[in-house]
């Protein structure tokens, strides 16, 4: 397994878990995906809808979460700013020792490949998840 910390931040595949670790906390991060609807179907449009699920456990402080500090950037460097699935639970503003959440990120990305990333304080990139959005 990956650590990932502000001055090294991890590079994995998505699925992949990485452990992140600051000074006040660690935190084993997982991200799949994406999910693509449409697949086989006989037009390849440039674009689709996908959606991760990021999952948070092992915890040794309190972790802060929120959707907004993930990212995705494509091969092209467009920026991406997936939301959390309309109709899911929201996830808690902090994981807590003991705790395990699960929760869905959702945005429309062109076809090809990707990085999801995650910025716990909203600036430092801790970790990243190589991607490639398929639609055939």
């Amino acid at each position: 397994m990956l650590t990932g910390t502000v001055q090294r931040p991890a590079l994995t595949s998505q699925g992949d878990g990485v452990e992140v670790k600051t000074p006040r906390w660690s935190v084993l991060v997982t991200v799949t995906g994406p999910e693509v609807p449409g697949e086989g179907l006989p037009y390849q449009a440039p674009a689709t809808t996908c959606t991760w699920i990021v999952t948070m456990s092992g915890a040794t402080g309190p972790v802060p979460v929120s959707a907004s500090d993930f990212s995705s950037i494509d091969d092209e460097g467009n920026l991406y700013r997936p939301a959390l699935v309309a109709g899911q639970p929201k996830p808690p503003p902090v994981l807590r020792p003991g705790q395990k959440l699960s929760f869905e990120l959702r945005a429309v990305e062109a076809t090809g490949e990707g990085l999801m990333r995650w910025a716990p304080d909203a600036r430092n990139i801790v970790a990243k998840w190589d991607f490639v959005v398929e639609n055939d």
